[in-house]
């Protein structure tokens, strides 16, 4: 057996058996499917050859090969990392490029060479390192791979995984394929969703296999009324006299592929195959093989001349009225063609594929072409390509040709990024260009806006590489499951528990339930996964099978919400799953659209360009006399809110308000929403996190309930679960009524959460920023395109970047920075809390609560004077900071966090001497900068019988921003000896840590009594803590004795012995 994650060694050659290639369906897959069916072979000896029915059968039945999903995925291919190009010769038969390559795996200094010729030679720009999958291709006796027109693929990157869409893209237009694969999709519009109605529609009718036209009109009316379907209607602006047109149109669609084609017979005139079953809907495939990603429409089985074939069906409208896509025939038999090559890894080579266009009633049945397959690869290989090189004038945007093409390029989503590129004839595709397209490019920008985009461009996209390498989609089939497990982001040898159930969850989306439980009894599940955790689920053949969510996590038993059913051979016992944290870079990509929405050619974004990029002011008008009942709200405000709400009024574009936290920022927002209401406006709410959000929407609540809180309610406090979107919606039946609900003057979410459906229809007179110095600029603009005016509230603290930037690239990280100025900022004093909301800790009768603990439940006199003497009274002064680097404290890794029991130990001696002595639970937090010592933390006031330590709150610094706590305990964690090989080998990395991040670091520090607690000799190189410790002075630090730990640790254990008694007493205690 090899150690777990080790990959074994490369194949020799000699022994990988040869392919037979032809122009003829899929057979330059043949070596692909030996490897899949040798190993179907060995589960079931009876299958036959693949020309056979029975044959078919079995590859359709996914019989379980006893091998890993990295075995089937990484080993059995020959991957090789490109050391140099040797040659590229021209002849008379053509190009021929010629690279030295070794196995990536390999661990001895074996050489091969690697041939491309024919079109495969234009891949002339590999560099050393480039990693690289060689398909269906023997070497010759010199050891050289030749691929070539007849012979194979070469699969650049195969780790990089394109999406089949982006790869179609390509075709027609590069630069576009590459902007989408980095920007992201646009918004969304009347043909997607059709499509997504008939393909939901066809897929439940085929399934349940329904012939009547009453049943799938009714099926059709439940699939529109879905909350999520009529959120999105109403968010591409149908009415419902519209969206029953389209409803009724569609169903008859179906209703006549299903009679005509689904239960019709194989006459010649409109089939000339029977479906026989259908094996799966919206497929989810991630084939690393052959570098590519896709959802299949619908996976059948049909029978052709006397034999069963598994096939590919997809979908098209056709036309509609509101016509603006571009795709032709050859596009939609590219995409099933690349489909029929990601499907032939698992039931081997898929013959033909189907491609039926509903409205029109056009059924076409394709048989993949190996010379089209050579070609679309090749375009997968230059989308990889165009998005991993760096060329051209803008250095941060991939450097693919374009086109010119006036129908095409009017329309296109990506125009303005597109003409970015070729501005300044520095192109040399420009000489060919329109005019109207060359002055598009030319004048829509100043030089100082393009070397604004210019700059932020290269900014989120550091943040993009970093975010890549911490979080790679790769290790689901490059490292073996036992080890993703032992780090934490996996759950692996699950067996399904019965079947997956249809459901929906509160906002109506229609998922299935499926439980799995892991295997053995005496399992437990470990590591870092939590409820609502977004995650992938991979079977012990497959990676990727399906996407869902954590919904319950308990004892060795998980439950997910998946998007999709399980196919009916993954139900039989034969298979493990394993599941698999899925960490995106969708926030991210929402930044480069926020980004591109600031740069549009629209009078709306060159306004907030003058102010943002070219520093205009805003102006301050004279305010008309109010009525009397504004008038009495702005006489509930004090001087520096009044200040605040009438030069929120007054300013004709925006207005900045800076304040530490503690100083009312919280209380000035609400009693300023409460004023802006009255006086009709509408205002969209924003924070960065939505613990702030929560915060001031509960406090709005008790005013005022007309507001909106966007996204989940499962995600929300109780208090506001009845105004999110998603509870919202699940009560209505029409667009009529959601627009009703949805125009409250309110509207609440998070920076990075703009994608709702309300953002395309509504636009606000103000928006409310909070925490916008948490966040990069770019996070904030989104927003800011929403709004007439804009009331930005934070602090000038910097933000700390979690990533390198380019050299010499020099940024506002902080959106203060970037845009305030004396004349559009107004400070507010620390005087403007809520008077009351901090009740003073320093009380008379607390101290002698206190007192009587002390000599009551603990013995050592040094543990009393420490708690007394030094945290208690030292709280006077609202800081205290306790070191432990003389006493034995020091920190653990788990998994990929960090924890430390010493630390935690003493937390919780001060959580129970100060809950003992009459501090309100609720009222004390604590806090810590890694989830690990989080999670340590609260399983140890889970083991406390007394309910009431249950509202002590815990959690990591970030997620108190806004919360209102008398005592903040902060455990720092960190604890190592300086001379420690471990602390000299991360010395680089302190200046990226979580400590390091002073947006986090001052919700802590700031509150009205905190304690911390840590060891300064390791603190003190972060240079945050350095600069703390340069400004607490004597009273309020105290070096741990080891008598003084010795002794709260006595009291802890006192008080577990207590809580034990207490529980063996209830438990004997006749009920």
């Amino acid at each position: 057996m090899e150690p777990p994650g080790k990959r074994r060694r490369v194949p020799s050659p000699q022994s990988t058996r040869p392919s037979h290639l032809s122009n003829h369906g899929v057979s330059a897959s043949h070596e692909l499917k030996r490897t899949k069916m040798d190993l179907l072979s060995k589960a079931n000896p009876s299958s036959g050859s693949s020309g056979s029915s029975t044959s078919t059968l079995h590859a359709c039945s996914l019989n379980t090969p006893q091998q890993t999903v990295k075995g089937l995925y990484v080993d059995a291919q020959n991957r090789f990392v490109i050391e140099k190009r040797i040659s590229k010769i021209q002849n008379k038969s053509g190009i021929a490029v010629t690279y030295n390559i070794k196995p990536e795996a390999s661990e001895s200094e074996e050489q091969y060479k690697l041939q491309l010729k024919d079109m495969w030679a234009e891949i002339d720009w590999m560099s050393p390192g480039t990693l690289v999958n060689i398909v269906a291709v023997i070497p010759d006796e010199n050891k050289c791979f030749v691929v070539e027109r007849l012979n194979g693929y070469l699969i650049v990157e195969p780790d990089r995984l394109m999406s089949v869409t982006s790869v179609i893209t390509q075709l027609y237009c590069e630069r576009k394929a590459a902007i989408l694969n980095i920007i992201g999709s646009g918004e969304d519009c009347r043909d997607a969703f059709v499509g997504a109605v008939a393909q939901k529609l066809i897929s439940k009718s085929m399934t349940d296999r329904l012939d009547s036209i009453t049943d799938i009109k009714k099926e059709a009316k439940t699939i529109c009324t879905r909350p999520q379907m009529l959120e999105r209607a109403y968010g591409i602006g149908l009415t419902d006299d519209e969206l029953e047109k389209l409803q009724t149109s569609v169903a008859e669609w179906v209703a006549r592929f299903m009679r005509v084609r689904f239960f019709g017979p194989s006459d010649g005139k409109h089939n000339n195959f029977n479906f026989m079953d259908v094996v799966g809907v919206e497929d989810n495939i991630w084939n690393p093989t052959f570098g590519l990603k896709g959802k299949i429409d619908a996976t059948v089985l049909i029978k052709k001349d006397g034999q069963l074939k598994t096939t590919p069906l997809e979908f098209k409208i056709g036309s509609t009225k509101s016509q603006k896509r571009h795709s032709t025939k050859a596009d939609h038999i590219g995409q099933v063609s690349l489909y029929t090559l990601m499907m032939s890894t698992k039931y081997g080579p898929i013959q033909e594929a189907l491609l039926y266009y509903i409205s029109g009633d056009s059924m076409f049945v394709h048989p993949p072409r190996n010379f089209k397959l050579q070609q679309l690869l090749m375009s997968r290989n230059k989308l990889v390509r165009s998005i991993t090189l760096s060329e051209g004038d803008l250095p941060f945007l991939p450097r693919p040709d374009g086109i010119d093409y006036k129908f095409k390029c009017k329309t296109c989503e990506v125009r303005n990024i597109c003409t970015l590129q070729i501005r300044e004839n520095k192109l040399p595709e420009k000489e060919l260009m329109s005019t109207e397209k060359v002055l598009l490019a030319n004048c829509k920008l100043s030089d100082e806006e393009y070397d604004f985009f210019e700059q932020w461009m290269k900014v989120i996209n550091a943040e993009t590489e970093e975010v890549e390498k911490r979080y790679n989609d790769k290790n689901l089939w490059t490292v073996a499951p036992e080890v993703r497990e032992g780090s934490g982001t996996c759950i692996t040898n699950l067996k399904l528990v019965g079947d997956s159930v249809p459901w929906e969850d509160s906002c109506g989306k229609a998922g299935f339930l499926a439980s799995f439980e892991k295997k053995g009894s005496s399992s437990q599940f470990r590591g870092n996964l939590k409820v609502n955790d977004f995650v992938a689920l991979s079977s012990n053949v497959e990676v990727c099978i399906n996407y869902g969510v954590i919904v319950s996590l308990r004892d060795n038993e998980i439950t997910l919400s998946l998007d999709q059913t399980l196919h009916k051979e993954y139900k039989s016992g034969n298979f493990t799953y394993s599941v698999d944290k899925i960490n995106t870079t969708s926030p991210i990509a929402s930044q480069y659209g926020y980004l591109m929405k600031l740069m549009n050619d629209t009078p709306e974004a060159e306004r907030l360009r003058q102010y943002i990029i070219m520093k205009k002011q805003p102006n301050f008008k004279k305010l008309l006399l109010p009525d009397p009942q504004l008038q009495q709200i702005v006489n509930d405000l004090n001087t520096e809110q009044s200040r605040l709400n009438w030069k929120s009024q007054s300013t004709d574009s925006f207005l900045f308000v800076k304040g530490t936290p503690g100083s009312g920022k919280t209380v000035s927002i609400v009693r300023l929403l409460k004023a802006l209401v009255y006086a009709k406006k509408s205002v969209l709410v924003v924070s960065y996190t939505g613990m702030a959000l929560e915060h001031i929407l509960k406090k709005f609540k008790k005013d005022n309930d007309e507001f909106i809180k966007i996204n989940s309610s499962s995600a929300a406090e109780d208090s506001l679960r009845s105004h999110t979107t998603k509870e919202l919606s699940n009560s209505v039946t029409s667009i009529a009524e959601l627009t009703e609900l949805y125009n409250k003057p309110v509207v609440g979410t998070t920076l990075l959460s703009l994608k709702h459906p309300i953002f395309q229809v509504r636009r606000f007179d103000y928006c409310i920023v909070d925490e916008a110095s948490q966040a990069l600029p770019t996070a904030v603009f989104g927003a800011l395109t929403l709004c007439d005016k804009y009331i930005v509230f934070g602090t000038q603290i910097s933000y700390h970047l979690s990533f390198s930037l380019p050299l010499n690239l020099d940024i506002c990280d902080n959106f203060f920075s970037l845009m305030a100025s004396p004349v559009s900022t107004l400070e507010l004093d620390i005087t403007v809390e809520e008077s009351g909301t901090i009740i003073p800790l320093y009380d008379t009768i607390v101290e002698l609560n206190l007192r009587n603990v002390l000599n009551e439940n603990v013995e050592s006199d040094a543990a009393k004077k420490l708690f007394f003497d030094v945290v208690w009274k030292k709280l006077a002064t609202e800081l205290v900071f306790v070191d432990t680097s003389d006493v034995p404290a020091e920190e653990t890794r788990v998994e990929e966090s960090i924890c430390n029991e010493a630390e935690a130990h003493i937390t919780m001696s001060f959580v129970h001497l100060f809950v003992k002595s009459g501090l309100c639970p609720s009222k004390l937090g604590i806090v810590a900068p890694y989830r690990g010592q989080v999670e340590l933390l609260r399983k140890a006031l889970k083991r406390i019988s007394d309910t009431k330590f249950r509202e002590v709150e815990v959690n990591t610094v970030g997620q108190y921003q806004g919360r209102e706590k008398e005592v903040i305990l902060c455990t720092c964690t960190r604890s190592i000896p300086m001379d420690s090989p471990f602390f000299l080998a991360t010395a680089g990395e302190k200046n990226e840590g979580i400590l390091e991040d002073m947006r986090r670091l001052n919700v802590a520090i700031t509150r009205s009594k905190v304690v911390l607690l840590g060891n300064r000799h390791t603190l003190k190189e972060y240079s945050l803590f350095k600069m703390l410790f340069e400004i607490l002075n004597d009273e309020q630090t105290h070096k741990l004795t080891k008598a003084e730990l010795d002794g709260l640790n006595l009291f802890l254990n006192r008080m577990k012995e207590m809580d034990s008694s207490v529980n063996s007493t209830a438990q004997n205690s006749p009920k």
